[in-house]
């Protein structure tokens, strides 16, 4: 078996907009921090050598931006993004299921999604709480070389941790 690891990032969309309150909750956009804070963080992965080949991201709107938003930091195309509804609407069973649908091609995936499904995520995937998890922040976690198919029973290890208030600490504590 090969000792290459595969990538998991997870990220909390960025400040949403409570402005308008006759919106939906999948419809709220990205308020003026949250413009800012997405793509801040999408340099800090870049400054620390991290790329995500695809984003997948819930459909809610505040969760679209972000992910475009980081997207193009990262010089990804609208081909590595995509939206997957069970990331919104299914809990961490649907964050699981979309991790296995993951091409094996793809080793370094980045989710776009909501708490306190990822916050859950991170320490069930990793055995490492990091409390809730603020807007735009960003889990790595590094996964066994297998198939994604087989995500659920892969140990994790938490590797990095960053939040748009902290101190950019996205560079690898392991490996």
């Amino acid at each position: 078996m090969s000792h290459e690891r595969r990538w998991l990032y997870l990220m909390r969309h960025a400040k949403s907009s409570w402005e308008d309150s006759g919106l939906d909750d999948l419809e709220r956009p990205l308020n003026r921090r949250g413009m800012k804070a997405a793509p801040e963080m999408g340099r800090r992965l870049l400054a620390h050598g991290h790329g995500p080949e695809l984003i997948i991201s819930s459909p809610a709107a505040r969760a679209q931006q972000t992910a475009g938003l980081v997207a193009g930091v990262l010089g990804l195309n609208d081909a590595q993004v995509a939206l997957q509804r069970s990331l919104y609407f299914e809990g961490i069973g649907g964050l699981q299921f979309a991790l296995e649908q993951v091409p094996n091609a793809v080793h370094r995936v980045m989710f776009t999604g909501h708490n306190p499904t990822l916050s859950q995520w991170v320490q069930q995937l990793s055995g490492t709480s990091v409390g809730s998890m603020p807007t735009a922040a960003i889990a790595v976690i590094a996964m066994a070389a297998e198939p994604w198919s087989r995500a659920a029973s892969m140990p994790g290890e938490l590797l990095a941790y960053d939040t748009p208030k902290g101190t950019g600490s996205l560079a690898l504590s392991g490996s």
